[in-house]
């Protein structure tokens, strides 16, 4: 790395969709909040407990300006947003601590509690509801509990509660309710949590967003216009109040957004956005289909497009997260007229990693500096200060179909349409031809790994090329399992192969082993 000294290595986290497996990727949350913590202490001289490590660790702020999640990982960056405004949060220790480890179970409850203590098939101990139950299917549940839609979405008066789903997703309505129950914030934001955090949330619109590139002049929509629609939505929160770190994003900041503070947890205020609608758009991308139910998202638009009202609208000054149109990164929607008459445009959302399931662009462009959008970060690893962090529970080979699979007759090919569709959708070669660099130091990995019987560590990914595979990121084992119910399988931390001395001696503090 190339830090100065009192300078900062700014950090933005891309959170892949894993669906249950979104506990590995909040454990890797919980640790890295916790090592943070650490760090912050011991730079600042304030660690008592490790003396040793004063005048050792630079004294450079490593802070966390954006988070992106599908999905799963949606979940855990709106929950681990929350758990770091509750005053309230004090670590839980294992009951029988082993010698020579840590401690520390969880050290933010709220992803715990939300990941390993309350989801279940079936519901053990003090929870009261669990997935295969039909509570769900009971009527519509009060107001307070009902995570199916957001605000400004009434229900129809009188019509049936449809099934939407073969899981009991009241489940989750109910451990995103305890989330966002804060008694109150923290008096003291975090030195390394950027005083705006952007949060990046991404959204399979059933509906779609329309576009539409005009031949002829500006003759209106149904004239020599060519038409798309989009599918791959995004819902971006800017949140105030979670840290006090001073640090700019040149794309997010200037992004359509809506905006929250932390002390709304406590004393919402009726006008503005809600805690609650970022849970449900949290939960939407969430939906995975036909296991989990799909939520409604609504919307402003504008009553029309004049100039007053666009400004209403939602839609219209998002930033694309793409380098070769940088110069020109929003770009409005063609609503219809009937569009825009609706209060609120609103629809259906599935999984939001159905579409994308890996929002990488969005944590990268978070990190650009100003004037530099059309430009890549900063990768030589000489040189480089800030750097994306991708958490994949998934990162294993994904072999392609055998040989002759699928069959030429009309079900095998139709049943491998969807997968086929979802794979494309999903790809993404630009970020693969960066991300083959060995010597590209902006880009890592947290990957899974177990250790065998015998003492050695089995990465989840093929291991015949794996350091040119994941661009050499290896694994660091974790003392104890974190937000893992399968011992021995140990979840890891991350250290990289930075090929530098001080770059080496960096992260591995920042990715720290426990001493």
């Amino acid at each position: 790395m190339a830090v100065k000294a009192d300078g900062e290595f700014q950090i933005a986290l891309a959170m892949s969709g894993a669906i249950s497996a979104g506990a590995y990727t909040a454990g890797v949350f919980d640790f890295l909040i916790q090592e943070l913590d650490e760090w912050e202490k011991a730079r600042t001289g304030k660690n008592l407990e490790r003396e040793d490590d004063r005048g050792t660790i630079p004294n450079h702020i490593v802070g966390i300006k954006a988070m992106s999640g599908a999905s799963a990982g949606s979940i855990v960056a709106a929950i681990g947003a929350v758990a770091l405004a509750d005053a309230d949060h004090e670590p839980i220790e294992f009951e029988t601590p082993r010698d020579g480890e840590q401690k520390i179970k969880c050290y933010l409850p709220k992803l715990y509690e939300a990941w390993v203590v309350k989801p279940g098939l079936v519901a053990e101990g003090e929870e009261k509801i669990d997935f295969l139950q039909a509570s769900d299917l009971d009527g519509s549940p009060e107001p307070a509990d009902d995570f199916s839609r957001t605000h400004d979405i009434q229900p129809s008066e009188g019509e049936p509660r449809p099934v939407t789903s073969l899981l009991n997703s009241r489940l989750l309505d109910a451990i995103a309710r305890a989330a966002l129950d804060v008694k109150d914030v923290m008096a003291a934001p975090r030195r390394y949590i950027a005083k705006t955090s952007h949060i990046y949330i991404t959204l399979s619109n059933l509906r779609g967003v329309p576009y539409s590139v005009s031949f002829d002049g500006d003759k209106g929509l149904r004239e020599n216009c060519y038409h798309m629609i989009s599918h791959g939505d995004r819902v971006h929160y800017a949140v105030a109040g979670l840290g006090k770190w001073d640090s700019e994003s040149a794309f997010a900041d200037n992004d359509q957004k809506r905006e929250l503070k932390a002390e709304w947890l406590v004393t919402p205020d009726p006008d503005k956005p809600n805690w609650k609608d970022y849970a449900i758009c949290a939960l939407a991308s969430a939906a995975f289909p036909v296991g989990l139910a799909p939520r409604l998202i609504g919307a402003t638009l504008g009553k029309d497009s004049s100039p007053a009202e666009k400004r209403k609208d939602e839609y219209e000054g998002r930033r694309w997260p793409i380098d070769s149109v940088a110069s020109d990164l929003t770009r409005g929607p063609a609503w219809l007229d009937t569009v825009r008459a609706e209060a609120p445009f609103w629809f259906t959302t599935a999984d939001g990693g159905i579409i994308d399931n890996d929002p990488f662009e969005y944590a990268r462009f978070s990190l650009k500096d100003g004037g530099k959008l059309d430009q890549g970060i900063e990768h030589r690893l000489n040189a480089v200060d800030r750097a994306v962090i991708m958490v994949s529970p998934f990162p294993e080979l994904k072999p392609i179909a055998p040989e002759g699979r699928p069959a030429s007759d009309l079900v095998s090919s139709f049943s491998a349409l969807m997968p086929a569709l979802i794979a494309q959708a999903r790809f993404k070669p630009s970020e693969i031809i960066l991300a083959a660099r060995s010597t590209h130091g902006s880009r890592y990995l947290i990957g899974p790994s177990r250790v065998t019987p015998d003492g050695k560590e089995q990465r989840l990914w093929h291991r015949e090329r794996p350091a040119r595979r994941l661009r050499g990121v290896r694994c660091a084992k974790l003392p104890r399992p974190r937000f893992s119910a399968r011992p021995p399988q140990l979840p890891a931390f991350f250290a990289r192969n930075v090929r530098t001395t001080a770059g080496e001696q960096n992260h591995r503090k920042l990715a720290g082993g426990r001493r």
